[in-house]
């Protein structure tokens, strides 16, 4: 249906002075235009029928005008849910006013710094944050400081807690967050698992402690090391004071996951820290598999892993924290998969179920510990 007079002659007006982009206020009824001197032209609609039929109506023309008829084009949805769209020759899509649309500009293989702010103003949303914070060498400083700040004050109103660790380490990989932020998304960490976690997906933001005291790496001999024997290389890495740093936040982390989907993820970044050592070939599973696995190839270094064995044979000492070293590096979801199957629990009745699993898991951390 077509719109009234007032409004189609309004937007025609908008239209015609050629904004880069377009974003609807659905609450106001009003169509906001963003001109390249970065100033706003506003729109207010007068629905002759209900507000969602009239934005559709809106919307179309709008497409039209864009030179997308008939709306957001399916394929262009599909494409972006891939990451496969190019924001060069899709600019326009800021001119649909389309949600989705913006994501996928956003999300774009080749977004440029211009365009990130346009997307920005067209889409103030979390979402949208997170999109456009995942690359924050794109954004100037004004622009990322206002979107990580974004981020930090609509942590407290998130539910989920997948969303709000990937939100903390976001932000924190972005550095553009104040030393105060900082410190408050730190102390929120050590009460909730799910902020943790955004601390551990980027352990170079992890805050240093008081009390905190790297390994003796002096037992690894250092020719081993300079050899690039890779089990060395890792014990060495794990042993420094940043190693130790991410053993005692993951530690942390295991005494209270708030769900399944937390744990899986949990999982998978200890596992990702380790994988310095892992061992070739060898496959993630339960942890009973995982642990005749790792003691299988202990027992067949000589002759199946000569660098493995060469650690091993000069530093006897260290077979315990070389065990646990290439246990921790085989976990992810097959490691509880077993025991929650079937189960939807979160929470405590959750961390019960878990219990016998993740005690084994910290004990091997303990043993990697100072």
């Amino acid at each position: 249906m077509p719109l009234n007079a007032d409004d189609e002659f309004q937007l025609n007006v908008l239209l015609a002075s050629q904004p880069l982009a377009i974003r609807i206020d659905e609450s106001a009824m009003r169509v906001h235009g963003l001109n390249a001197r970065g100033q706003e032209q506003v729109c207010t609609l007068k629905p002759d029928r209900s507000d969602r039929q009239y934005l559709k109506s809106v919307r179309l023309l709008l497409a039209e005008k864009a030179g997308f008829p008939g709306g957001y084009p399916a394929q262009l949805e599909r494409w972006s849910a891939m990451g496969q769209i190019r924001s060069s020759g899709n600019a326009r899509l800021l001119l649909l006013a389309e949600p989705e649309a913006v994501i996928a500009v956003s999300t774009s293989v080749d977004l440029s710094a211009e365009l990130a702010q346009r997307a920005w103003w067209a889409l103030p949303t979390t979402d949208n944050a997170r999109h456009l914070l995942a690359r924050p060498t794109l954004l100037d400083k004004h622009c990322g400081a206002t979107i990580a700040a974004h981020l930090v004050e609509h942590l407290p109103f998130e539910t989920s807690a997948g969303d709000i660790s990937q939100t903390v380490s976001c932000v924190l990989r972005s550095r553009l967050i104040s030393s105060a932020q900082l410190e408050a998304l730190w102390q929120r960490a050590q009460r909730r698992c799910c902020y943790m976690l955004g601390f551990l997906c980027t352990p170079d933001c992890l805050p240093q402690t008081a009390n905190e005291t790297a390994c003796s790496a002096e037992v690894i001999p250092e020719g081993l090391i300079a050899n690039g024997n890779v089990f060395a290389v890792a014990l060495s890495h794990i042993f420094s004071a940043k190693g130790q740093r991410f053993i005692h936040c993951a530690r942390l982390a295991l005494q209270k996951p708030e769900d399944q989907e937390i744990v899986g993820t949990l999982l998978t970044t200890i596992a990702d820290f380790f994988t310095q050592g892992r061992l070739p070939g060898a496959t993630t599973g339960d942890w009973t598999a995982v642990t005749a696995q790792v003691d299988r190839h202990i027992a067949d270094a000589a002759t199946t892993n000569q660098q493995l064995h060469e650690l091993l044979a000069s530093t006897p000492a260290l077979r315990d924290q070389t065990r646990a070293m290439l246990i921790l590096s085989l976990l992810g979801d097959k490691t509880v998969q077993s025991t929650l199957s079937g189960s939807t629990s979160t929470g405590a009745l959750m961390r019960r179920k878990l219990s016998p699993v993740t005690t084994m898991i910290k004990a091997e951390l303990a043993i990697l510990t100072a």
